[in-house]
């Protein structure tokens, strides 16, 4: 079951990240988006896809619990409670994977046959398209077919790519156009990182942020790959009249897999509109480079609250599940020792007894008003291996569960976790200075009166 709960963590972790610097990306592009070539923008988005596929927030809380003390100890430490709810959201979680995945392999076999009724370009297509390989410095193998079932053309294949053509008698300068905005979808790694974001629409069904920006991703990589032709080579207003004549009968089927020209008459006007105002990638590049670097310290600054954000939430779900598993625990075994450490009363008030003239007397009474929220220690007294601290104390009201026991040397702690009436034995395991404590982490005032042995 431990598993299930690394697991949902990982995902909900990595979600968080990734949801975060979406959002900044997106503030990014409202506030300073149109002063920055397109391309750049599209980069940026990519970066945050990736945010989605690497679960570093959940790897940095599990460092910082194994070697830092982070997330106060508990992130990898789940109750009987956190494992239910992991279970569950488990469940519910796997059965939208399972839905998308099925209908996603449909739509990929619809793909398939599709291009299986293709057959190979004329000599002289062949040629348009090898010499426009050449202008872009491409030198990977990609095939160049054409079907009677192609809507419009489009290019797919993570290892081996092809573009398809509609069977149609394109101008030389349409098909070169065309070509040449193909082969920018390769240039720019969009035939992987479209599979790659469907994978990851699958794996994040839950959350609204992930198909924004998988909206997102679409009108970005068709206005880069725009922003290229229009800037190296082709008159804008010739490339957009091509553009508006091709078929409108986008195959919705496969546009979730492979880059598309445009999806509806809005995703092309603001297309027109990314042309109009152009930032050429040459220009301003200092200015460039000054904003992206603010943008990406904001994402950190981002991440870094929400790594905080999280360490508390967990903390604070933890706290609030283990009181109830133990107090279940308690009543069938009241003398049960548990094991931990100081980092559990993180942000509980911490203090110490009063009248330490005493401290030589081998008994020591306890007289202790212990506010909520707090921690009483007694100061430190010595023992040696094999020796015993009794303990024996009433607790007013006598229905509140505390945790009662020893800080020991290397500070750590061994407590019960009882009510009422109690009185317990800690036989001592290694000599050094111990403190006998009560911690209440209720919401009420408790009175302790007893006495310890020291």
């Amino acid at each position: 079951m431990s598993w299930i709960n690394n697991l949902m963590t990982a995902i909900l972790l990595t979600c968080v990240t990734g949801s975060v610097l979406s959002i900044v990306w997106f503030l990014f592009y409202l506030v300073v988006g149109r002063k920055i070539n397109i391309r750049i923008m599209y980069g940026m988005l990519k970066c945050v896809m990736i945010a989605y596929l690497l679960p570093l927030l959940f790897l940095l809380l599990k460092w910082q619990a194994m070697y830092m003390d982070g997330a106060e100890g508990y992130l990898l430490i789940p109750t009987r409670e956190i494992q239910l709810f992991s279970l569950i959201i488990f469940l519910v979680w796997i059965i939208g994977v399972l839905i998308l995945v099925i209908y996603n392999i449909s739509r990929i076999v619809r793909l398939y046959k599709v291009c299986k009724q293709t057959t190979t370009v004329s000599t002289k297509e062949l040629e348009v398209f090898d010499a426009v390989k050449r202008d872009l410095g491409i030198r990977r193998r990609i095939c160049l077919r054409q079907g009677y079932s192609i809507g419009v053309p489009f290019i797919t294949g993570m290892i081996h790519s092809t573009v398809y053509l509609p069977v149609n008698r394109f101008r030389q300068e349409e098909l070169e156009m065309i070509l040449t905005h193909e082969l920018c979808h390769c240039k720019q790694g969009d035939t992987f990182w479209k599979p790659v974001f469907a994978f990851i629409c699958c794996v994040y069904w839950f959350n609204p942020v992930v198909w924004f920006v998988w909206k997102e991703m679409k009108r970005f990589a068709e206005a880069s790959c725009d922003s290229y032709c229009c800037e190296k080579k082709y008159n804008p207003k010739r490339y957009f009249e091509m553009l508006a004549s091709m078929n409108e009968q986008v195959e919705k089927y496969i546009s979730s897999f492979v880059p598309m020209w445009y999806e509806d008459e809005n995703e092309l006007k603001w297309r027109v509109l990314c042309i109009k105002r152009h930032i050429p990638m040459k220009e301003k590049r200092l200015e460039t480079a000054i904003v992206v670097m603010i943008a990406f310290f904001f994402g950190s600054i981002s991440v870094h609250a929400a790594t905080i954000g999280s360490e508390k939430l967990y903390a604070t779900i933890y706290k609030e599940t283990i009181v109830s598993e133990v107090e279940e625990l308690q009543l069938d075994n009241p003398d049960k020792e548990y094991i931990g450490n100081m980092d559990e009363f993180d942000g509980m008030v911490l203090n110490e007894e009063a009248n330490l003239e005493e401290r030589t007397e081998k008994t020591r009474n306890i007289n202790w008003v212990i506010d909520n929220n707090e921690i009483v220690k007694s100061y430190q007294f010595h023992k040696t291996e094999g020796s015993e601290i009794y303990i024996s104390v009433v607790l007013e009201p006598n229905d509140t569960f505390v945790k009662l026991g020893i800080i020991q040397p290397d500070a750590s702690i061994r407590y019960i976790y009882s009510k009422g009436n109690i009185a317990h034995t800690f036989t001592i395991i290694q000599d050094g200075y111990y403190e006998v404590f009560i911690a209440n982490e209720n919401s009420a005032e408790i009175v302790g009166v007893g006495v310890y042995t020291k």
